[in-house]
């Protein structure tokens, strides 16, 4: 069993503390299945990091689910509506689109590696 960061590559999301605080999120670190842990790196190389004020707009919207799942997807929405903000610069909201296409790319690894037991 591994424990897969939703939110990675590491140097980069704990490079500000308003970064490793959402990475380090108990809900955004899942436990699952090795192999699929492993397939899910080859598909996905990385969730770009946000600008700072794109990064406050997301904590704004994110809250912890009650499952690994449901943080996810509460992260998913936080994204989406970060990608949408009005009052985000452009290239903060296409970073924000493009991280929310890299979670949900991971999204279905995490739902078939998921290991309940172990959350």
């Amino acid at each position: 069993m591994d424990r897969h960061h939703v939110l990675f590559n590491r140097r980069e999301w704990e490079s500000r503390p308003q970064y490793k605080e959402l990475r380090s999120n108990a809900g955004l670190i899942i436990p699952i299945d090795r192999d699929v842990h492993n397939e899910l790196h080859r598909s996905v190389s990385q969730v770009p990091v946000l600008g700072f004020y794109a990064i406050m707009a997301v904590q704004k919207e994110f809250y912890r689910g009650r499952t690994h799942l449901d943080t996810v997807d509460n992260l998913l929405y936080a994204l989406e509506k970060t990608s949408e903000h009005s009052r985000l610069s452009e290239i903060d909201r296409g970073l924000a689109s493009l991280a929310l296409q890299a979670v949900e790319i991971q999204k279905p690894f995490i739902v078939e590696g998921y290991i309940e037991d172990a959350a």
